[in-house]
């Protein structure tokens, strides 16, 4: 799953360093090679994938999830969607995010041609897609953590936050995010109860 969701969104890192080590190659200069950046980002992402799976089988457990992966908590689906839709607003999300959409000037700062600082660049850059991304990650607890359609369009959504230098897309996905989890906490049997204690 982070795989595929990960690595399409990881296009302008891999291709803003890609490019300038091109520039640096026909320069006469020494340089190290993507895929050494590549394994620095993806060290990052690896760690997340570990730290998801224990969480999916502590909730398995807890039997708030199946054991296909999908929820069987209305209420922790709709936490879940809101905790999400609001991170997006958060200036962490913001500030990962326009470090991700724009990495050339920190390449461009901190060339250099040795492999293990390049591969430290690559850890440098996960953090900022981690931090960029972990929530909408997270969001596949809510939707089924192995739904081959929402990989794709959880996938999608971080790439186009990646690519555009718009704050409406990262602002719009939140505002789906905390309708559709609001909407889900109101219409859970938790939900329904509390209404029903209303005086009105």
């Amino acid at each position: 799953m982070v795989f595929a969701m990960m690595l399409p969104s990881a296009a302008p890192v891999l291709t803003s360093y890609a490019t300038l080590a091109e520039a640096k190659r026909r320069a006469g200069e020494a340089t190290v090679s993507p895929l050494v950046l590549a394994a620095g980002y993806l060290a990052i992402w690896i760690g997340f994938a570990l730290v998801a799976t224990l969480g999916q089988a502590l909730l398995t457990q807890l039997r708030v999830l199946t054991p296909a992966g999908t929820t069987a908590s209305q209420v922790l689906a709709g936490t879940t969607l809101v905790a999400a839709g609001l991170y997006q607003f958060s200036p962490l999300k913001l500030g990962c995010l326009t470090r991700c959409r724009f990495p050339a000037p920190y390449f461009a700062d901190n060339w250099t041609s040795r492999s293990g600082a390049i591969f430290r660049q690559g850890v440098d850059q996960g953090i900022d897609c981690l931090g960029c991304c972990w929530a909408l990650m997270v969001v596949m607890f809510a939707v089924g953590v192995m739904n081959v359609v929402w990989i794709a369009i959880l996938g999608a959504v971080m790439t186009v936050e990646k690519v555009t230098t718009s704050l409406a897309v990262p602002r719009l996905v939140g505002v789906v995010l905390i309708a559709w989890g609001a909407a889900l906490l109101i219409f859970s049997p938790v939900g329904g109860a509390l209404l029903a204690r209303l005086p009105f």
